[in-house]
C-alpha cells in the first residue's frame, strides 16, 4: 500500500515549531508522565488531578509506580488506586481503569520502587474521554492503608479530536 504525500506530511506534522500537531486527521498517541504526585498518606481519600485535556482523546494504558520505598502486599492495611476523569464543572466521575488494589489478593499487590505497576493494560479497550475532562488518580486508604512514596503515573493515549 503505497502512503500519499498528504499522509506523510501528516506523519511528521507537529515535530517542527511552529507545526501542530493537534490540526492532524492521523491519530498522535503520547504518553504523560506525572512525577512525584502531592500524596498526604495520612488522608482516608486522595483525589489528584493530573491534567484537564484541551482534546478528546482514547486512554490505551494506565501505569503507577512508587517513587523510594517498596509496598508490601497486605489484606489488612492497602490501598485502592482507580484513575478516573470529571467534568471539571462539578460532574458526575467516570473511570477509566478499575479499582486496582495493593492487598494480597489485589490486581496489583506488591509494588516496587522504579517498577511500573498496570492500572489499565494496553489489553483493555481503550476508554474516550473527552475535551475538557480531567484525569485524575483516586487512592482510598483501607485500614490503616499504606504509604506510597512520591509515586509517578504514566498515561498512554491517543488523541481523537480537537
Amino acid at each position: 500500500m503505497a502512503i500519499s504525500g498528504e499522509q506523510l506530511k501528516g506523519m511528521f506534522r507537529g515535530l517542527f515549531p511552529g507545526d501542530s500537531a493537534l490540526t492532524d486527521k492521523l491519530a498522535v498517541e503520547r504518553v504523560v508522565e506525572y512525577v512525584a504526585l502531592p500524596y498526604n498518606s495520612n488522608t482516608a481519600n486522595t483525589v489528584i488531578g493530573l491534567q484537564t485535556l484541551p482534546y478528546s482523546v482514547l486512554v490505551t494504558e494506565v501505569k503507577l509506580q512508587p517513587g523510594s520505598a517498596n509496598i508490601a502486599a497486605n489484606n489488612t492495611n492497602y490501598a485502592v488506586l482507580r484513575v478516573d476523569y470529571d467534568d471539571a464543572a462539578g460532574g458526575s466521575v467516570t473511570s477509566v481503569a478499575s479499582s486496582n488494589t495493593t492487598s494480597v489478593a489485589g490486581q496489583i499487590g506488591a509494588l516496587t520502587v522504579n517498577r511500573d505497576a498496570t492500572l489499565l493494560a494496553t489489553t483493555t479497550a481503550p476508554v474516550a474521554v473527552a475535551a475538557g475532562n480531567q484525569l485524575r488518580i483516586n487512592i482510598t486508604q483501607i485500614s490503616s492503608g499504606v504509604t506510597i512514596t512520591n509515586p509517578t503515573v504514566k498515561i498512554k493515549y491517543r488523541i481523537t479530536g480537537v
